[in-house]
């Protein structure tokens, strides 16, 4: 499955969990910093969508992904411009939430399917804490 792929299959179980929230989901019509506009009724949320296949390297029980959609260098995630990162993490068939307090910034994210072996909590960003 070629990178495009992955990225439909995201936004389609994006679309597919809004609706069953009863949120509706928009596409923009040209190229945006977003994805999709989610809608929960009280709310417009641009919203960049991600799929986190890609094991972490040096990292047992987590998942990677980054900003960087082609063949140019990876841009940060600002605030300014997206409202809510959704990333689906196949492993696991669920979607987690990533909010502008998390990913201003950053140009890539870690995802931990499963707690450190060490115990360690700071800095860590735990799936389950994050579903959406």
């Amino acid at each position: 499955m070629n990178k495009k792929q992955k990225g439909e299959i995201a936004e389609l179980k994006v679309q597919l969990a809004a609706m069953e929230k009863g949120w509706v989901s928009s596409k923009p019509t040209c190229t945006a910093r977003y994805d999709l506009i989610l809608d929960d009724g009280k709310q417009l949320y641009r919203t960049q969508v991600k799929y986190a296949g890609a094991v972490a390297q040096k990292c047992q029980g987590a998942v990677h992904f980054s900003s960087n959609n082609g063949p140019h260098s990876p841009v940060a995630y600002v605030k300014d411009e997206i409202d809510l990162v959704l990333v689906y993490i196949p492993q696991i068939d669920q979607i987690v939430q990533i909010l502008p307090e998390e990913f201003h910034g950053k140009t890539a994210f870690q995802i931990r399917l499963e707690p450190p072996k060490n115990g360690q909590k700071r800095g860590i960003f735990l799936a389950e804490d994050h579903l959406w």
